[in-house]
């Protein structure tokens, strides 16, 4: 009785956990954002302008496409949560010197976001800038 009481317990919270994290998809929603820099998403270059991300399903991955719908890169992402909704919608950016690297996306309302893994390059970036004494700094670039 226990075990099949557990498992139970298990497969509702594994359901209320992809349900929470398949909201963004679900609901459609594609953001829209202009990025004044270069920066990477894991270890792609990706040039300044306007971009929209939407997800690929009910899935972490997300898509990256240029203003004019070329993808320009698909990338995999972990669920994040906060307390309270997010009050705009955003990308957040770490920056090192002079590098960008995609780290979350937020939309408004949500309490759950995405978060990309830390990519060799960025772990790199973020040794040379604390060794040349330059400190970390966090962008934010709204979006809509």
């Amino acid at each position: 009785m226990k075990k099949a009481s557990k498992r139970t317990i298990s497969m509702y919270l594994g359901i209320a956990l992809l349900a929470a994290g398949s909201t963004w998809a679900d609901s459609g929603d594609t953001i829209i954002a202009t990025v004044p820099f270069d920066f990477m998403i894991g270890k792609q270059a990706v040039p300044s302008g306007e971009y929209t991300i939407r997800q690929a399903g009910p899935t972490k991955a997300l898509v990256l496409r240029t203003a004019d719908h070329r993808v320009a890169s698909v990338f995999l992402t972990n669920f994040t949560r906060r307390i309270y909704p997010q009050d705009g919608t955003k990308l957040v950016f770490s920056r090192y010197g002079s590098r960008y690297f995609l780290r979350e996306i937020w939309v408004v309302g949500e309490l759950s976001g995405h978060q990309l893994p830390r990519s060799a390059a960025e772990m790199e970036a973020s040794m040379t800038a604390a060794n040349n004494g330059t400190p970390d700094e966090i962008v934010v670039v709204a979006a809509r």
